[in-house]
């Protein structure tokens, strides 16, 4: 079911993820353009207006920063798992759906532009959802805003099924 929540964010997705397409291209001609920027912008844009939303509901307040120290989950897929990724695609209003039933269940998510390695990434943050993993992030790197969305996506729904115990081979204080 689409609601209105849903295409605002979905029309949000869209919208950024191909500004940030045209950004990287004039980035390869040479302009001085930051595509992080874009990125920035989409996640605060989705977070303003899921909070708008709650707000409007009564349903919560402007979140504040957490007072916690994250730790990094060590997420690397298998070789079944990537080809299952590379088969994976859905429509921007499924990825506003996850990205609402994320929030909705306590997590933050967040992203931007590694310039170091040319690629986007989203961190997904256990702030207020399952006890067990209260303060744990899954970062992902992807080429894209959209691709590193569906992995955070795929990784967090389809490979754990929510359940971050999945990931819990170790953990470390870096990205990856």
């Amino acid at each position: 079911m689409s609601t209105p929540l849903h295409q605002q964010i979905s029309r949000i997705i869209s919208d950024e993820t191909y500004r940030y397409e045209q950004l990287k291209y004039w980035r390869k001609l040479g302009f001085n353009v930051q595509p992080s920027m874009v990125l920035e912008q989409l996640f605060m844009s989705v977070q303003i207006v899921y909070e708008d939303d709650q707000m409007a509901r009564g349903k919560s307040k402007r979140s504040s920063k957490g007072g916690y120290d994250i730790k990094f989950l060590s997420a690397n897929m298998t070789v079944e798992e990537k080809a299952s990724f590379r088969e994976y695609d859905i429509s921007d209003d499924k990825i506003a759906g996850y990205i609402i039933e994320l929030m909705d269940s306590g997590y933050k998510w967040s992203g931007g532009f590694d310039k170091n390695n040319e690629s986007c990434y989203v961190t997904v943050t256990n702030k207020d959802g399952d006890a067990n993993f209260k303060g744990y992030a899954l970062t992902c790197y992807a080429g894209t805003a959209k691709q590193a969305l569906l992995l955070a996506i795929f990784k967090h729904f389809v490979l754990a099924d929510g359940d971050w115990e999945y990931w819990n081979e170790g953990e470390s204080d870096d990205f990856g």
